[in-house]
């Protein structure tokens, strides 16, 4: 990937949202990329390089025997018009005439935080089934109340911080991975493509791709975990009392 577009560019980082998946998806559909990758022409910081390798890898699939690459950032809302995690979804085929797909999430920040997951209370207690509980009582509460200290101001007796963060704990990895990876929503129409495998995260001068499992791994282990996940809470701009909105901690390692 040569040009003004490379990663040392500068301009390849300064591409935003829409922009980005764009991009990525144009990088991925040009077939003399896969030449150059197959020729070892292209850098090790090249993001078509490092998602390839990556991919075939897990797949235990050998460069030489990639035969053709497709991929798109078309993707069908989910059911309730939400959007699915899924950003793009690359179609592999090899010589031995096997299909893989792999769906990626995108995330092309500066920040240390990056909105994630943006739902009202009563889809987190339909996912976290946990309908007329204290656990339900809480994230409604958080819903309308929708700042840790406010929140903790309008608790009612019998109720407490440690409370919630003891019940929702148990919740942790049906959140964690409903809010990452789009896993547990029976909204879901054709997970294959939904639920994303992959985190791609694009900063200035700098870029890593994990696995969703991996990512959610070094969260667990860094951030200072909140109501008992690792993500920090708030509400969408002129959505306060309508929804929850989880920030996600973005680390380059």
């Amino acid at each position: 990937m040569n040009g003004p577009n490379t990663p040392k560019s500068g301009s390849f980082y300064g591409k935003r949202g829409n922009d980005f998946e764009r991009y990525l998806v144009k990088e991925l559909n040009d077939k003399t990329n896969l030449d150059k990758l197959k020729k070892n022409k292209l850098t090790t910081e090249n993001v078509y390089r490092i998602i390839l390798h990556r991919v075939s890898k897990d797949n235990k699939i050998k460069i030489k025997n990639i035969t053709n690459i497709a991929a798109t950032n078309s993707l069908p809302q989910l059911i309730n018009r939400g959007h699915p995690k899924t950003d793009i979804y690359i179609s592999l085929e090899t010589s031995t005439k096997k299909t893989y797909i792999e769906t990626f999430s995108l995330k092309n920040t500066n920040k240390n935080r990056v909105s994630c997951h943006d739902y009202p209370a009563k889809d987190f207690i339909r996912v976290l089934k946990c309908e007329q509980t204290r656990l339900a009582d809480y994230l409604n509460l958080f819903q309308q109340f929708p700042t840790y200290r406010s929140f903790e101001a309008n608790l009612e007796e019998g109720y407490s911080s440690e409370e919630f963060t003891e019940l929702l704990t148990k919740k942790s990895n049906i959140l964690t991975e409903w809010a990452l990876k789009g896993r547990h929503d029976k909204n879901l129409v054709n997970p294959i493509l939904r639920i994303s495998k992959y985190l791609l995260i694009s900063g200035t001068n700098k870029l890593v791709f994990y696995s969703m499992d991996e990512y959610i791994s070094i969260i667990r282990k860094r951030t200072k975990h909140r109501f008992g996940v690792p993500f920090s809470w708030t509400y969408p701009s002129k959505q306060r009392g309508k929804r929850i909105q989880l920030k996600l901690p973005i680390f380059f390692e």
